[in-house]
């Protein structure tokens, strides 16, 4: 496998991770109508400001 097809993978993994979390954002959107960056910091386990 080149670099480049590694590289490609990589780009499509962060690709469905990010869709995976817009939809889990969406969701909670929809059934609480509302959700805080604090929330979703430690949903998704990153810093508060990556979620911003």
């Amino acid at each position: 496998m080149s670099v480049l097809d590694l590289r490609e993978q990589q780009v499509e993994t962060l690709i469905r991770l990010q869709e995976q979390r817009r939809e889990k954002i969406l969701d909670l959107l929809r059934e609480n109508g509302s959700c805080r960056v604090q929330e979703l910091a430690v949903l998704f386990q990153v810093s508060e400001p990556t979620i911003r």
